[in-house]
């Protein structure tokens, strides 16, 4: 019975105040984008006061999200609950949402299609997400600069006509090692050093060939008492490709 008067009481109190605390935020019939997706796009959020000009602000923001992802004539109205729960719900209809049913790859590749399309999340007679899209080129930017492309660039198009998804690649230049320089290393360790490096001379800089260049250098001399050991890139004196450097 206390709670209850104690509750009523500081509903009164809101009431006559005008302000009341939100207590929760629901999304109702958002199918394709999760709770999490959309709070993160909202000003509004549980424990603080509800205003309706932000709750309408809000709502128009999950209106441009889901424009921006490519559905058409989204909708979204809020309802607020002032006294209890003080529940505030963005009633979304969403439209209709776009799907790719074709996806192509253009330009000079490097690499097979099936092997660049395994790195690409979205999928065929799936729905268009642009922040996934996004999230691809990304991907499709880090396996060219592992791959030694440091100037990869990736653009894209969605054709809303032909539901078609393009991704344009520029990989540019492949960075080559010119040449391996050694600094307080006896010849003899030299050679063996050559050996068991996995990057060479005039091949290719790969992220995972310079970390095990730097694991297999560290772990060579460790054994042989040195406990500094400093592998690094420089840029080649000629201009374009990089010199590998082992100094201990």
């Amino acid at each position: 019975m206390v709670a209850i008067c104690f509750r009523l009481a500081a509903c009164l109190f809101a009431l006559v105040a005008g302000e009341s605390r939100i207590r929760e935020v629901v999304f109702e019939d958002n199918r394709a984008f999760s709770d999490f997706t959309l709070a993160r796009e909202i000003e509004l959020s549980s424990g603080e006061i509800y205003s309706e000009a932000q709750a309408t602000a809000d709502a128009r923001a999950i209106e441009i999200f889901y424009q921006s992802s490519g559905f058409e004539k989204p909708r979204v109205k809020t309802v607020y609950h002032w006294l209890w729960p003080r529940k505030l719900i963005f009633k979304i209809r969403e439209g209709r949402g776009p799907t790719v049913r074709r996806l192509r790859l253009k330009g000079k590749l490097g690499f097979s299609a099936s092997r660049l399309k395994g790195i690409i999340g979205t999928e065929i007679n799936r729905l268009y997400e642009a922040r996934k899209v996004s999230e691809d080129s990304n991907h499709l930017v880090s396996f060219f600069r592992n791959q030694g492309y440091p100037h990869a660039e990736i653009a894209t198009d969605y054709d809303t006509s032909k539901r078609r998804l393009t991704f344009y690649i520029q990989k540019g230049k492949r960075l080559k090692i010119e040449n391996i320089v050694f600094s307080g290393v006896a010849p003899d360790d030299t050679t063996a050093i050559k050996r068991l490096i996995p990057l060479k001379k005039n091949k290719p800089v790969t992220v995972l060939g310079l970390q095990e260049t730097l694991m297999a250098t560290a772990r060579y001399f460790r054994n042989r008492g040195y406990y500094y050991v400093d592998v690094r890139l420089t840029r080649s004196r000629k201009g374009y490709d990089v010199e590998l450097l082992i100094e201990v």
